[in-house]
């Protein structure tokens, strides 16, 4: 009798995860607003800034358009996907990656941008194998551009700023030309 109670217990536990899991705990963040859409032109570029400065997570839409300001000083892409399609050029996102503009940024996507930029080689296992997000994040950590975390998680607007001034700086010091 106890060992049934045991059992029927135990299911209903495995069924509450299985549940939660299904159910949403695995979906991405979607954020209604993103900065980028506030601040189009180059010209209001501040304005760009400002915002991310008081956005409690950062949109995929406004990671790229972020680092494309990092890498090239400007950005002259109209909509997300022209950005998309210039990070997948440039090595930043595979091809089969699917990022969705309204959804949170994760330290991963924008470890691998990074990376890029600053031509962070990373050690044996970054040169045998690629840049991949684990290995991105754990370099940037190692690097102490970032602080650290896992490629998972979603990056804050704030904690984004001071990671683009933490590169500029490390761009700086290291001689990698923009």
């Amino acid at each position: 009798m106890c060992s049934e109670r045991r059992r029927g217990a135990k299911s209903r536990y495995a069924l509450l995860i299985v549940a939660c899991a299904v159910g949403g705990g695995c979906a991405a963040t979607r954020l209604k607003d993103s900065a980028v859409d506030h601040a189009p032109t180059n010209a209001t570029e501040l304005d760009f800034w400002a915002m991310l400065e008081t956005q409690s997570l950062l949109t995929n839409h406004d990671a790229l358009h972020g680092l494309l300001l990092l890498a090239d000083g400007k950005d002259d892409h109209a909509v997300f996907a022209e950005r998309l399609d210039d990070a997948r050029r440039r090595g930043w996102v595979g091809e089969t990656n699917q990022l969705d503009p309204d959804a949170a940024a994760t330290v991963g996507v924008v470890s691998v941008a990074l990376c890029e930029i600053l031509k962070i080689d990373g050690g044996v296992t970054m040169r045998l194998f690629g840049r991949s997000q684990r290995y991105c994040t754990r370099e940037l950590v190692e690097d102490g551009l970032l602080p650290d975390r896992t490629g998972n998680q979603a990056v804050r607007g704030p904690e984004f700023i001071e990671l683009v001034a933490r590169a500029e700086d490390w761009r700086a010091a290291h001689g990698a030309a923009p």
